[in-house]
């Protein structure tokens, strides 16, 4: 071996170093991401309870409950969209977006209502519950990455055809194999050009 050629070995330790450093910075941008998100809840959820006080005459426990159900379901409808996306379920992606833009809407109204009709303080209004809803998609941009094999993104997208049962026979065998040998479920997913959800099923089958 020529002595200037790289040293696999050296080539091995940066790489594993610069995985670590991006799962680092993943980790420490969905805590920060998230931080943001519960900040921007509990700024809309104010505004939101005075308003249904205010102007719709809730009070007590009914008065909490309004900005929880507004709210509460731009998170419940992002986390269904990327359950619906990783099933493959793309026409429930698209709707189900839409109900997400639709509730963010709505609490971006509700939320500038409560500022009492001035400019600077409709638009301060409006910020909460934009920032829930777009700290929501990039976290669940990163969940998407984590979960969903690169190869099968680039992939022109054909119409679904029911694999055959030594199909799935077969994967299973394979993934059962790169798993004993210490890959990991991402890995095989990539490998096989399925998504980890699908990996674990095979894995518990196997088990």
């Amino acid at each position: 071996m020529n002595s200037l050629d790289p040293v696999p070995e050296a080539i091995g330790a940066v790489e594993a170093r610069e995985e670590q450093a991006l799962k680092l910075i993943g980790r420490t941008t969905a805590v920060l991401v998230a931080l943001l998100a519960v900040s921007a809840f509990v700024l809309s959820f104010e505004a939101l309870r005075e308003l249904a006080e205010r102007e719709g005459g809730l009070v007590g426990p009914a008065s909490l409950m309004f900005p929880v159900i507004v709210d509460g379901a731009i998170c419940i409808f992002s986390l269904s969209a990327l359950r619906a996306e990783l099933a493959g379920d793309h026409r429930d992606v698209r709707w189900i977006k839409g109900l997400v833009l639709a509730v963010t809407l709505s609490s971006v109204g509700l939320n500038t209502l409560h500022a009492h009709g001035r400019p600077l303080a409709m638009v301060i209004a409006a910020v909460p519950p934009l920032l829930l809803y777009g700290s929501l998609e990039v976290l669940l941009l990163q969940a998407r990455r984590r979960f969903v094999p690169a190869e099968a993104k680039a992939r022109p997208r054909v119409p679904k055809s029911i694999p055959s049962q030594s199909d799935v026979e077969e994967r299973r065998e394979k993934a059962l194999s790169l798993a004993k040998k210490g890959q990991s479920r991402r890995e095989i997913a990539q490998t096989l050009g399925v998504s980890a959800a699908t990996v674990s099923k095979y894995l518990r089958e196997s088990a």
